[in-house]
């Protein structure tokens, strides 16, 4: 399942759908949403609902999500916060703020942005306590300025 970012579409993967099909892989769905007035966890209630869908069309236990941005972000709460882990295969997310974003400083920003304020409850949530599982590679670019690297680390 791929994710997209929040200010984008499932368009956002045609490159990379291109290039991993061409190396033989090619069963995707693409998770589409609008953050413009939903939460994380509302965004992530419907992940889950898609989530399901796939495992029952697939017949699989378990589903690998890549996300990127928001859509890392979401697949966390839907991990840590809607029990969605047993139904998690590998997840590899991009760029995500994981651990919040000092962007949501700036006026007018969507409500899922506002709700990642660092140190904020929902990144509390998704960070604490333990969590033993090896699953999830998280990717961060040295020059990001709106996830800087290390926002975008688990912690």
């Amino acid at each position: 399942v791929l994710v997209h970012g929040i200010f984008h579409n499932w368009t956002a993967w045609e490159p990379l759908m291109k290039a991993l099909t061409a190396r033989g892989y090619n069963h995707w769905v693409r998770f589409n949403y609008n953050a413009s007035g939903d939460s994380p966890a509302e965004i992530a209630g419907a992940l889950a609902a898609s989530i399901t869908r796939v495992k029952e069309a697939t017949g699989s236990d378990t589903v690998h999500v890549i996300g990127h941005s928001l859509g890392g972000v979401v697949t966390r709460v839907y991990d840590r916060l809607l029990g969605g882990a047993p139904n998690l295969g590998c997840v590899a997310t991009l760029g995500s703020p994981l651990n919040g974003t000092p962007l949501t400083a700036v006026p007018f920003m969507p409500k899922a942005l506002k709700e990642l304020r660092p140190g904020s409850d929902l990144v509390r949530a998704m960070t604490e306590g333990d969590d033993p599982r090896q699953n999830w590679l998280t990717i961060q670019g040295e020059g990001d300025v709106l996830v800087p690297p290390n926002y975008a680390l688990l912690a």
